[in-house]
């Protein structure tokens, strides 16, 4: 997907996205480059594990600076309830700290601000390939198990 472009990225736009940052503008900001996908805001950390109780999502963009609960305590509970969801951490911080601790609680990308809308496409074209081979892998594994059900009720029938 070289061009980065929103045209590069319609096989994804069913995908789901949570984006969590407490500041409207940056909702609004996130909300319009991604018009096209299947966005939803969430204003807090409470807001979004109460959002992602009521509805599934593959990927979440979350703010590592927050009042209240921060991004990395609610990084730590979204991959301990919903382990598969891909979390992008996004920052304004200029530390390498911010990179290492999101990463080693299981962030699985990283954006600095300002967020750069070739910057978001990549990351998230990236994101949505890995959601997507891992959801082929998953079919075909379920779909062998199956098939060795089958073979092994067809076996002890006999």
């Amino acid at each position: 997907m070289p061009n980065n472009k929103i045209e590069d990225y319609k096989q994804y736009q069913n995908i789901s996205i949570l984006f969590v940052d407490d500041d409207k503008m940056a909702q609004k900001l996130m909300s319009k480059f991604l018009k096209e996908w299947n966005i939803y805001c969430a204003s807090s950390g409470q807001e979004a594990l109460e959002t992602m109780e009521e509805k599934t999502y593959a990927v979440v963009l979350l703010d590592y600076q927050m009042p209240g609960m921060n991004g990395i305590e609610l990084l730590r509970r979204i991959k301990k309830r919903h382990s598969m969801v891909q979390v992008i951490m996004i920052t304004g911080s200029d530390e390498l700290n911010t990179l290492i601790e999101s990463l080693s609680h299981g962030a699985d990308d990283f954006i600095l601000k300002p967020v750069k809308k070739e910057t978001l496409f990549k990351v998230l074209g990236n994101t949505c390939d890995k959601i997507t081979r891992w959801t082929g892998v998953m079919k075909t594994l379920y779909k062998k198990k199956k098939e060795r059900k089958q073979e092994e009720d067809a076996l002890s029938k006999k």
